[in-house]
């Protein structure tokens, strides 16, 4: 059963947005009477049979629309530096939108390679992500911002931590969010690394240096593991 992006989700008659129709009735050659499922991004699933379909519009009769329980997964909150070569943050959003990550902010910093990004690619990303793992719920993305904003922006309700390759005797990453017992927001540096004024900064205020192992990952390996 193929599923579509249905942002106006409700029981009754849903009209696919003009993209998915044309996904729907092209690419997968669907037809009326075809079960589908329609998700809104915001938690809510929703199955339904093709009651009329054509070239470049698609009916969806859906009977009851379920909003589907909070995973803890979805609520961390991880924050990148974007890296030099785009295709490899597009491949950390496409793989952090399957394992469940709740929000995804990006930086920069001293040493980042990338300042700007294409925020409506990403989010095409994430739509067709979530659509391929059939999740309900989209990650929410933001625009990036300075690494000194970021360390300002409101974090209540979550363990703050930062991710940190040094031979330090920190605690580890999963030791970490077992004893905070609540959601993380996790900081993940860019592909030059922080200065130690930037270190400074974060633990100033209220980050903990967590480590996430002994070998020195890339910056968007280390942001999925």
């Amino acid at each position: 059963m193929n599923t579509y992006y249905q942002p106006t989700l409700y029981e009754g008659d849903n009209w696919l947005a003009p993209e998915e129709a044309l996904h729907c009735a092209r690419s997968h050659r669907s037809r009326i009477g075809d079960k589908v499922e329609l998700v809104d991004g915001k938690g809510n699933r929703g199955e339904g049979i093709i009651k009329s379909i054509t070239k470049t519009e698609v009916l969806v009769s859906v009977k009851n629309v379920v909003e589907e329980v909070l995973q803890p997964c979805e609520c961390t909150w991880l924050c990148i530096a974007p890296t030099k070569q785009m295709e490899r943050t597009e491949w950390f959003l496409e793989k952090a939108v399957e394992v469940g990550v709740g929000r995804v902010s990006f930086f920069y910093s001293q040493y980042s390679e990338r300042r700007t990004l294409r925020l409506d690619r990403l989010q095409r990303i994430v739509i067709e992500a979530c659509k391929q793992c059939r999740a309900s719920r989209f990650p929410l993305l933001s625009e990036p911002i300075t690494y000194d904003a970021l360390l300002r922006e409101h974090s209540q309700g979550y363990a703050l931590a930062f991710a940190h390759y040094t031979k330090q005797n920190l605690r580890s990453l999963d030791v970490f969010a077992e004893q905070a017992n609540m959601p993380v927001k996790l900081i993940v540096g860019p592909e030059g690394g922080f200065t130690e004024v930037e270190y400074a900064a974060a633990l100033q205020a209220g980050y903990e240096g967590v480590t996430i192992g002994e070998r020195r990952l890339r910056t968007e390996t280390a942001a999925l593991v």
